[in-house]
């Protein structure tokens, strides 16, 4: 393995990391923002949404196993280091998307 690919994979590794705490900080603020006052339920933290957050992805990811030759060809294609920057990208754009969104529908509560 390249120094350019471990470095590659060291940075996605840091941007998982830092999107799960981002995506755990604004499903947070949706929840105050949408939950907590219609239906009176308690505020979550960041350490509960990580731990829902790892809990369905667990079930999630031993429901979808890879089961074909093809299916596992697919799944190995997103472990390389460019797909995983990629969708990283695209995980922190669609949950700024949508905290921006819940932002302002609450100019509208």
């Amino acid at each position: 393995m390249s120094s350019n690919q471990t470095s590659k994979q060291l940075l996605v590794l840091a941007l998982s990391i830092a999107n799960m705490f981002f995506c755990a900080w604004a499903v947070t603020h949706l929840w105050w923002w949408f939950v907590v006052p219609t239906f009176g339920a308690p505020a979550l933290s960041i350490p509960v949404v990580l731990g829902v957050r790892i809990m369905i992805g667990v079930f999630g990811f031993i429901s979808r196993q890879p089961k074909t030759e093809d299916d596992w060809r697919d799944y190995r294609s997103y472990i390389e280091p460019i797909h995983g920057i990629a969708w990283e990208l695209a995980v922190f754009l669609l949950t700024l998307a949508a905290l921006g969104t819940g932002w302002i529908l609450t100019l509208y509560m």
